[in-house]
């Protein structure tokens, strides 16, 4: 079966344009000159993220305009004229992104695919007694629509899955759940 980004995204649709409408505002308000330093770190880290959530439910092209967002911050210590108009360029790329497409679907791995760590087959291990058991997947991201998408993504192939919104827990998950893999923002 295809995993229905379309029906992912519904419930967290609102929420994306909400953080893209303020993005959208904290760039236009920014004038010629150098932004104070706080203004920059929150535009650098909602671009960065925003580049990574919207291309993983399924608007790849929303990803290259973040991250033009996050490079012309990032690179430049003081904003011309050209490097506002680049930013507002790209914001209203991404709101029309969003605006005017759906989520493009995807397939999930085929049953021959495999991944592989250290030769251990991923997909399953053996336990101590011989009987094939999932391999643990520990995810740990802050977004929880992203972490929803994972699960959701994930969930055929097998894996014995535990996610985390709260890095603060990491190490004592770790020690509890023991995964074979744990997947980083």
């Amino acid at each position: 079966p295809l995993v229905d980004l379309a029906a992912l995204w519904q419930p967290v649709k609102a929420k994306y344009r909400q953080r893209v409408k303020t993005l959208s505002k904290a760039l236009n308000d920014l004038s010629a000159g150098s932004p104070d330093q706080r203004a920059r770190e929150n535009i650098t880290a909602e671009a960065h993220a925003l580049a990574g959530s919207l291309g993983s439910f399924g608007f790849p092209e929303a990803t290259p305009e973040c991250q033009h967002i996050e490079q012309i911050i990032t690179e430049y210590e003081t904003l011309d004229s050209e490097q506002l108009q680049a930013l507002r360029v790209a914001i209203a790329k991404v709101q029309q992104t969003l605006n005017t497409n759906e989520p493009t679907i995807a397939a999930p791995p085929s049953s021959a695919h495999q991944v592989s760590i250290r030769s251990k087959s991923i997909r399953s291990k053996k336990s101590r007694q011989g009987d094939t058991t999932a391999a643990k997947l520990l995810i740990v991201d802050d977004d929880p629509a992203i972490l929803t998408l994972l699960e959701s993504l994930l969930a055929d192939w097998g894996f014995h899955l535990q996610v985390l919104s709260n890095p603060q827990q990491f190490w004592e998950t770790m020690e509890h759940f023991d995964p074979d893999m744990v997947l980083l923002d």
